[in-house]
Parts: structure tokens; sequence; C-alpha cells
């Protein structure tokens, strides 16, 4: 029985630049021309410029989470037709590229997120982020570090808050079944695939969840046991006692 967990956690997992020796995203494929369009560079950076001639912004791709079972997600269900979800959300109004999720501060705001979608040529989640070359500090030096080469920024995290809806699957899993992006943020190390690319926080908040709805189950369970062997009891006792 599939069973919504109440969470407080946030949901954030890891998302990685483009590696020119390990290219799953195709950009020449219709998919990612439709969705990003064409000029990027081998790292998957692409410079803007003006009629003036004048850099106007960089675009920068990465690749997020990827489907795959809880031993390979840090304990927690992934499928394809969640990340189809959070693709699929309105984005409009277009989540901001931070500096390490710290939404609160002003300054921490990058550039944004322009375009959200699911791979099915890669078989996952991505994204392009854009940075304005506003000839602010925090602008000039993220532009700088994605233009390096190779660029000095690797390593992002696709922040979804409690924009999200987990639950406690038909086989005893937890599973994300729906959310929408908020943020995207750069971070100094790598979430990677080593811990399932999902937050630990989040990870060990949704399986506790199931631990404690599983522990109440087993509860449950062994209180109607008790209870309908004090029937059988209580009818024993009548039997035996009309029988004698």
């Amino acid at each position: 029985m599939t069973e919504e967990l109440e969470l407080d956690a946030e949901l954030d997992f890891a998302a990685s630049a483009v590696d020119p020796d390990d290219k799953s995203l195709d950009f020449d494929s219709d998919e990612f021309v439709e969705q990003a369009g064409t000029g990027f560079n081998e790292y998957g950076v692409r410079e803007n410029y003006g009629e003036d001639g004048d850099l106007e912004s960089v675009d920068v791709v990465y690749g997020a989470m990827e489907p795959g079972p809880p031993d390979r997600r840090n304990g927690v269900r992934i499928r394809k037709k969640f990340l189809r979800r959070v693709a699929g959300k309105n984005y409009r109004q277009e989540p901001p590229h931070l500096l390490d999720h710290r939404a609160k501060e002003t300054f921490a705001n990058m550039g944004t997120v322009k375009t959200v979608w699911f791979s099915e040529q890669a078989e996952k989640l991505a994204l392009m982020v854009r940075v304005p070359n506003t000839g602010g500090p925090t602008h000039s030096e993220a532009i700088a570090r994605y233009t390096y080469e190779p660029p000095a920024i690797r390593n992002g995290s696709v922040g979804l808050g409690q924009n999200y809806k987990a639950v406690r699957n038909d086989d005893g899993e937890p599973e994300l079944v729906d959310g929408k992006l908020r943020e995207f943020s750069a971070v100094n190390f790598p979430g990677g695939y080593d811990g399932g690319g999902v937050a630990a926080a989040f990870a060990e908040a949704a399986t506790s969840a199931v631990g404690e709805f599983d522990d109440e189950a087993n509860a449950d369970n062994a209180s109607e046991n008790l209870a309908t062997d004090s029937e059988t009891d209580e009818f024993s006792v009548t039997t035996e006692t009309l029988t004698f």
C-alpha cells in the first residue's frame, strides 16, 4: 500500500558540469538543440555576445539526477516519471542560480535557470543556467570561472526545498513521486553518485519515516493477533464448559 510521507527535510540532489571524456548529453541531438540551442564548447559552456561584440551572458549545461533503485540513490527510489514531472513544471518565473543554497542573500544570486528538461537520450534530468554579465563582482567571478578551460565550477546542486511529494511505495521503499525545482546552486564539493546523488539529510529522513511506518504497521498487526488469540481462547473456554 502506498502511503505519503510527511517530511520536514529539504530536498536537493547533485548535478555535474559536462565532462568531455564522459559526455552523456549529445549536444548535436535534436532534443538538446530544442532545449538549449547550439554554440556550446566541449564543457557545455556558451558565451553570448551582443551586436556590439560585448559579452552579454554565459550559459552552462548541467546533468543532474538519473533514475535508479534505493541501493544506488542513497536509499531512495528515483523513477523516470518523477524526473519527467519535475522537468514538466511551469518555470516561466525562472528559478535563481545561487551560491551554495543561500537563498536569503541578495548578492548570492548569480543568474537564473533558463531551461529544465528530462533528457530521454541521456536518461537524466538536465538544465541550463545563465549568468548575465552585469559587471558586478559576483557575476564577473562566476563568468570567469565558467569560461576558464576547464571550468573552475564543476559541481552543482538542484534544490527543491520542500516542493516535493514522497511516499512509501508498495515495496516498502521511500520514493519521490513529484516535485518542482526551487533553485540551482554552485557548490564546492562534488555531490556525485558515490552517495546516490540525493542529499544525505533528506535520505535519512525518508528512510526513518518508512521505518516508523513499518514499526506502526507491525505494532497494529501484533495487536490484531493478540485480539484474535484472545477471542479464540474465550471461545475455547466456553466450548469446554459447555462440553463438560
